[in-house]
């Protein structure tokens, strides 16, 4: 069979693969509608019956406490306490059905919770569809008071453009990136933001060894404990321009640490300082847990880090909020 004989095959193959594809998309669009509905029926029937019953607070507590338990045994997760509360808010927020959007999924529809004012909640849901915006899309126009800064601008184009220009640039990234890799957000930063590394201080890691021996989880919680004890851990680490070392103790900046067994595989999950004020790496942390007696083939190790965060009254945030 030669070239030209392949070329009407292809042709059906294409437009049998562009039939399954939309079809299956439809398919994945309809599901996640009617999963909308369902929400919104449970949220209708939680309030109906707390408006014919009982309609004090610890009463109405106990009924979604009582119903998050059942659900969750005989359909899985998805239906906690808050989550129950959130549909009951879907109803009131949304209380005529023929109104909702099938264009939307449930998590765009928790993102429009999140918009109290009825006008801006109805442009955030118009402009999402015309758009096409992704939940991730929405959520940052949420978060960045899109339409409130449209209705405040007087340049409104460059605001508009703006978002596109990001999405734009998300989407292009995305495409470019390797395959292991997915761009989650970007953001305008203006020049006068302080650099993220600046502000950045806490860095979370999963760490993946291999042990010379197996060991007891009893035995790992007694070898944690006196890792904890100690008040001054020091590794050597190169001066500065200089090829000689210096010891330094990482004891003060190792904020967390687990740590569990799977077969002879420990995994190992830390928060620890980084950034311009200090940096522990986790490979220094595992030579602590060494010094201890964990046995830990120091040459076989997988790192992974999980994020990097900024330490704030006692709660870790996202450097993004300070942009």
């Amino acid at each position: 069979m030669n070239n030209n004989e392949l070329v009407p095959y292809e042709d059906i193959y294409s437009e049998i693969k562009e039939t399954l594809l939309l079809s299956r998309s439809q398919a994945y669009s309809a599901v996640n509608f009617a999963m909308v509905q369902a929400y919104w029926q449970i949220g209708r029937i939680i309030i109906e019956h707390e408006q014919n019953g009982n309609a004090r607070a610890d009463y109405g507590k106990a009924i979604l406490q009582e119903l998050s338990s059942r659900l969750t045994k005989d359909f899985g997760k998805g239906f906690s306490v808050r989550t129950l509360q959130q549909m009951k808010k879907f109803y009131v927020m949304f209380p005529n059905t023929n109104a909702l959007r099938s264009q939307l999924t449930w998590t765009h529809y928790r993102l429009l919770l999140s918009v109290e004012n009825e006008q801006a909640r109805q442009w955030y849901m118009d402009e999402a569809i015309a758009s096409a915006w992704s939940s991730r899309q929405l959520e940052r126009q949420i978060s960045t008071l899109y339409y409130e800064r449209l209705l405040a601008s007087r340049d409104q184009v460059s605001v508009r453009t703006e978002a596109v220009e990001l999405t734009q640039l998300k989407e292009r990234l995305t495409q470019n990136l390797p395959p292991a890799l997915m761009l989650l957000d970007a953001q305008e930063i203006t020049q006068k933001t302080e650099a993220l590394m600046a502000v950045i201080d806490r860095a979370r890691y999963q760490l993946s060894a291999q042990l010379t021996e197996t060991i007891s989880e009893t035995h790992l919680a007694q070898l944690l404990s006196d890792f904890w004890a100690q008040d001054v851990i020091n590794v050597l680490r190169f001066k500065k321009n200089s090829r000689n070392k210096r010891e330094v103790n990482i004891r003060p900046s190792i904020f967390a640490l687990t740590a569990k067994m799977d077969g002879d595989c420990l995994q190992l999950e830390m928060l620890v300082q980084t950034g311009s004020t200090g940096n522990v790496r986790p490979d220094e942390v595992v030579l602590g847990l060494m010094s201890v007696g964990l046995p830990i083939v120091n040459e076989i190790m997988t790192i992974h880090r999980e994020g990097l965060y900024v330490a704030k009254d006692n709660d870790l945030v996202s450097p993004f909020v300070f942009c």
